[in-house]
């Protein structure tokens, strides 16, 4: 996520890294870049569960290199 969250602004993953748990981290990896941004603001400001983050999700991406 940090990779990916600096690869679409430039900037550090820092600011929102201890703002979301590890489940909400988890949901928002399955979102695609075009979502991810928008996503990740509103589940810091409305504090959503993972299954929710998910089910915001329109355009799924796979996580196909999980360790």
């Amino acid at each position: 996520m940090r990779f990916r969250f600096f690869a679409l602004t430039g900037k550090p993953f820092n600011e929102y890294e201890n703002k979301l748990t590890t489940n909400q981290l988890g949901a928002l990896r399955f979102a695609s870049d075009t979502e991810l941004l928008s996503l990740i603001d509103l589940t810091v400001q409305e504090k959503l569960p993972a299954a929710q983050i998910k089910k915001k999700i329109k355009n799924w991406k796979g996580d196909y290199y999980q360790i």
